[in-house]
């Protein structure tokens, strides 16, 4: 992981008229999250933007004080020769961030990479496991600072978890991990069944796209707990022997739509529609995600209507224009309209064989990951892992306390925790703090992690001279070989949901691998 207090943006001072500079594509809810950390927590600069919508183009650049020059409709306009000149003429562009659409990652990265920009890719990297080894070819060719937005690994309360598990080694050796993924009743349906990841030929299937880093994170615990280094043998990664799944779209089916039930939240029977949990208009309008019961204009608000905070007029108005918006566009739908296929409940096992001659990271071991829609929280993951002389609990979940409330200020929320010893009475129960993470970051404190070590990485490189690889290894801790690992898991796992097989990881890698070519 990323040694944050090595020598790097902060320390020694140096010209910032020679800090990195930035473009992000795609000025959606991700690339202003990265954008918005880049600003406040690093020297890096948000040089440039490229966003087909005008609105959200210039309302992004606008925040950053992007000129018009640097302000692109396309990502391919970034490619002619006349945009090349205006980013040089600016300063240079030192790195890219791509945030756009799933199934756009994998033509960007190819195309950009080779200009010598450094890449962070959100996640998913790609939308099949063919184009994810065509960048991780491409990164490997062009050697350059690769990140993908696993932001899992970069919050405080998972630094300091994988530091325990795999430095401190307070529970010993690591036997069995159980990982939960709760993703929220009305964030799946808001997400996997109205929204982009609703169809798996369009953007793969909801362990990949909800999950990727999930199964990253089991990695970084289990497979590989130390970034790889060729000179120590102990860094080698241990890989998964055997994936087994099951999982099924249990509940977003046409099966459970109420007789009458129209195919748009707007136009169903008030006596229908004022009975469903699932109404769009209780989601987005009265409930406390909304826009009149929380007052709230941000996600999953501004999803389906992106100019709710600028647009002039009092919150009656924008009701009206978010309504139409609603009757119109896909966020209106009926959540039982049989439009989406993703699955909304799935677990995930995952084996490591080992041998009488293994020890520590390398012994046999088990982790299963379970996603579910059903669910009141939102993404607060909640982990138990069991080792040899202890066990350790981790909850994501940040006590309603701490958020902070209307008029209140602010407070910081804590995540928690606990490991237990099995021969130590006075540590039968201890709490660690992971220190305060901020809210408005994203991924507890994980979205603003990930920028500063991409930026900090690149700074590295260019102002100080590092060698990229040490850069990569130091500020990024991964590389593009174990994002691509943690994709094609999630892959491999859905084709063992499918088949109702278990898998041999490393023969399903090798075909995989063996039928594209690459």
């Amino acid at each position: 992981m990323a040694t944050q207090n090595a020598t790097s943006a902060t320390t020694p001072p140096y010209d910032l008229s020679r800090a990195p500079r930035f473009l992000i594509i795609g000025a959606g809810h991700r690339g202003n999250n990265y954008a918005r950390a880049i600003k406040t927590a690093t020297n890096g600069i948000v040089a440039a933007v490229a966003d087909p919508f005008t609105y959200k183009r210039e309302s992004f650049a606008g925040a950053y004080g992007i000129p018009p020059p640097l302000r692109f409709g396309d990502w391919k306009e970034v490619l002619k020769p006349e945009s090349q000149a205006a980013l040089k003429a600016a300063g240079g562009i030192d790195g890219v961030l791509i945030c756009t659409l799933d199934q756009t990652h994998a033509e960007i990265a190819i195309a950009l990479v080779p200009l010598g920009w450094h890449v962070l890719v959100e996640k998913p990297l790609a939308t099949t496991y063919e184009d994810c080894l065509r960048i991780q070819a491409a990164v490997e060719r062009a050697n350059c600072i690769f990140a993908i937005g696993h932001v899992l690994r970069y919050s405080p309360h998972n630094r300091l978890l994988h530091r325990l598990l795999t430095e401190d080694k307070i529970v010993g050796d690591i036997v069995a991990v159980e990982h939960k993924e709760p993703v929220g009743w009305y964030h799946f349906s808001h997400s996997f069944v109205r929204g982009n990841w609703h169809k798996e030929a369009e953007s793969g299937p909801s362990i990949l796209t909800k999950c990727c880093h999930d199964l990253d994170i089991l990695l970084w615990l289990l497979c590989s707990p130390k970034p790889f280094d060729p000179a120590d043998p102990s860094t080698r990664a241990h890989l998964p022997s055997s994936v087994y799944s099951t999982g099924y779209l249990a509940h977003f089916n046409k099966r459970n739509k109420p007789k009458d039930a129209t195919d748009n939240c707007t136009t169903c029977p008030a006596s229908i529609e004022r009975s469903c949990m699932y109404s769009a208009k209780k989601i987005y309008i009265e409930n406390p995600s909304g826009i009149i019961g929380g007052y709230n204009m941000h996600w999953p608000v501004n999803t389906v209507y992106p100019e709710v905070q600028d647009d002039p007029g009092d919150v009656e108005s924008k009701t009206a224009e978010l309504l139409k918006r609603l009757a119109d566009g896909p966020y209106g739908r009926c959540v039982y309209d049989g439009h989406n296929d993703v699955v909304d409940n799935q677990v995930v096992v995952m084996s490591w064989d080992g041998s009488d001659s293994d020890s520590g990271t390398r012994c046999p071991k088990t982790a299963t990951l379970t996603m579910t829609a059903f669910s009141n929280a939102i993404c607060e993951r909640k982990t138990i892992v069991y080792g040899t002389k202890g066990e350790l609990h981790s909850d994501t979940s940040w006590p309603v306390a701490t958020l902070p409330q209307k008029n209140q200020g602010r407070r910081e929320p804590q995540t928690s925790l606990h490991s237990i010893s099995f021969t130590d009475p006075r540590a039968s129960w201890v709490t660690h703090s992971p220190g305060p993470a901020d809210i408005f970051s994203g991924h507890g404190g994980g979205d603003t992690g990930l920028a500063k070590a991409f930026v900090e990485a690149v700074e590295a490189v260019k102002v100080y001279g590092w060698d990229v690889s040490k850069a990569q290894r130091e500020y990024i801790g991964a590389g593009v070989d174990e994002a691509v690992r943690a994709h094609g898991l999630a892959w491999c796992a859905e084709e063992s949901r499918k088949s109702g097989e278990r898998k041999d990881w490393s023969q399903w890698d090798a075909q995989q691998r063996k039928s594209y070519g690459i």
